[in-house]
């Protein structure tokens, strides 16, 4: 089954929430594993994060990016978009053009986190 995360409006961008908690019931936020940096492992964390949500200059895509505030980091999958199951979800320099740096995004119903959470 795919992910489900919602995003969360903060004013500068957007708070990347994810469809599941910690063992304390507190929402997880798409954040990073370790220091901001090129293949830098992203995880969940109950520190909600400011992430910039744009579509890149694709020829033919409608397809988003997900990108770190004015640095051209962005949101990609390991081993060059590897679509297995456990693939590790990291930071990337932008490369226009790259499959793995876009994103599909679909509204999911049953996503069950508190709106005012």
């Amino acid at each position: 089954p795919c992910p489900q995360w919602r995003f969360i409006p903060t004013g500068r961008g957007w708070a990347i929430q994810s469809g599941r908690k910690d063992k304390d019931g507190k929402p997880l936020y798409l954040s990073f594993k370790s220091r901001l940096r090129d293949e830098a492992v992203l995880a969940a964390s109950t520190l909600p994060l400011s992430w910039h949500v744009a579509r890149l200059n694709v020829p033919g895509m409608r397809r988003p990016s997900i990108t770190w505030p004015d640095i051209d980091y962005v949101v990609d999958l390991s081993d060059w978009g590897c679509d297995k199951p456990g693939t590790h979800v990291q930071l990337k320099w932008l490369k226009e053009g790259e499959m793995c740096q876009l994103w599909y995004f679909s509204r999911c119903n049953g996503f069950d986190i508190d709106p005012k959470a």
